[in-house]
């Protein structure tokens, strides 16, 4: 098992490593991160922070964090939310709460009101979402491929709403994005679904954390990592950004900016490569 060290002074500038986890660092069909494996063992060696960004809950994150032992500070649902280990950074928190043992930093809404504004959406729009904390448990495991334990955990939303649009067609999402705007809420592409919040997003999350991070060693080297149009915020918001291939071998179109760089594997194969060469760049 792997334990990631937490970060001291430093002479260099100190390497933080932001990631997605579906499709990115966790393979996109079965969830598993072995072809990750020579990477996580080199971060865990250098003592760098691995700071999971994803769209996944709160409790589907305590879980992966758990099989890596990782005790990194971690983002949730698509960077509605920042929860960082209680006495990790040495000075105060601002805009922060105490949770059980994190501080917490909230930048989305309440699942009421996500579910409102995803109801109010579809009836000025005319189509049919449906949302995650809708939908049956054996749906969730249809779609996901999910466990029963995990689609449980993953409708545990407490920041965003989940959902697709039921025969969905190429020319929904410019309605959708139009009625989004109108309810002042963002909508944001996963690699199954379409994500709703109501402010945040996983660019500022990081933004937030590395601000904390300077705080406390002073110059520090972001790298993040992402497979879906929910990665670009993020992408967009490090030093060093990279676009992981999808199954089959293609890639998100559309990403912003000149610095990415698109890896050569898929998945875990190419977040794998990705990571061992920032940290050669960066020696």
């Amino acid at each position: 098992m792997m334990s990631f060290g937490h970060p001291g002074e430093v002479s260099r500038p100190f390497l933080i490593i932001f990631t997605d986890l579906d499709g990115t660092l966790l393979d996109h069909d079965t969830y598993s991160y072995r072809s990750a494996l020579p990477a996580l063992r080199k971060i865990r060696k250098e003592g760098l922070p691995l700071i999971l960004c994803t769209s996944k809950t709160i409790t589907e994150t305590e879980s992966y964090r758990r099989r890596l032992r990782n005790t990194d500070p971690f983002i949730v649902e698509n960077g509605a939310a920042v929860f960082i280990p209680a006495g990790y950074f040495p000075s105060p928190i601002p805009r922060s709460s105490r949770r059980g043992g994190y501080e917490v930093i909230s930048l989305g809404f309440s699942p009421e009101e996500a579910r409102k504004a995803l109801n109010n959406i579809g009836r000025k729009s005319g189509l049919s979402l449906t949302g995650l904390s809708e939908m049956s448990a054996a749906r969730v495991r249809r779609l996901t491929g999910l466990s029963r334990v995990q689609a449980s955990r993953a409708r545990d939303r407490q920041y965003t709403e989940p959902f697709i649009v039921e025969g969905e067609k190429p020319g929904d999402r410019r309605i959708l994005q139009e009625e989004a705007r109108a309810e002042g809420v963002t909508l944001t592409r996963g690699g199954r679904f379409w994500h709703l919040s109501g402010g945040g997003d996983k660019g500022e999350a990081a933004m937030i954390l590395t601000g904390l991070y300077r705080g406390m060693v002073g110059k520090v080297l972001t790298v993040g990592l992402g497979d879906s149009l929910n990665d670009f915020p993020l992408l967009d918001a490090v030093d060093i950004p990279r676009l992981v291939r999808k199954p089959g071998g293609d890639y998100q179109r559309g990403v912003p900016g000149k610095r990415v760089r698109i890896t050569e594997g898929i998945g875990p194969a190419g977040w794998n490569q990705a990571v061992l060469e920032a940290i050669r760049e960066t020696d």
